[in-house]
């Protein structure tokens, strides 16, 4: 094995002893935030919190998941590696929407969607990421109404 291929080799073990470790450190505060979220939710009779505590479980179920899919991703050896099936975009466009609902409403913003009915893609689940970047990066960018 050559010199080159031995230090790639090299960083390629570096990268993935990091990528657990990263992971590993990551799902602790995830892990202790279900488990208090979910105390929480049993506990609850104000609505408003309710919803808050809903909205908190609902997004580390979502960040578990993220981390879970970066650590599979980071290991991944080859595109045919990724896993495809089909989406209903609209379900997902209109999951993105309520989540990102709390920060539209600050700059008093109406984000909807007129399309009815669904559309099925051939996609990798994590598409949604790409959902929440555009709209968050639309939001952050319109300047707050004023009143």
């Amino acid at each position: 094995m050559s010199r080159v291929n031995e230090e790639l080799k090299c960083l390629h073990d570096t990268k993935d002893v990091f990528v657990d470790m990263l992971s590993h450190d990551l799902m602790n505060p995830a892990g202790i935030i279900k488990g208090y979220s979910k105390f929480l939710s049993n506990k609850i009779d104000d609505p408003v919190m309710e919803r808050s505590v809903r909205m908190i479980r609902k997004s580390n179920i979502k960040m578990i998941d993220l981390i879970e899919s970066s650590l599979k991703y980071a290991k991944l050896e080859s595109i045919e590696d990724i896993d495809f099936k089909m989406i209903d975009i609209i379900s997902i466009l209109k999951n993105v929407i309520e989540d990102l609902e709390p920060y539209s409403r600050k700059k008093s913003i109406d984000v909807s969607l007129i399309f009815k009915g669904e559309c099925h893609a051939y996609a990798n689940p994590m598409v949604d990421k790409v959902f929440v970047n555009y709209l968050s990066n639309a939001i952050k960018l319109v300047r707050k109404a004023p009143g």
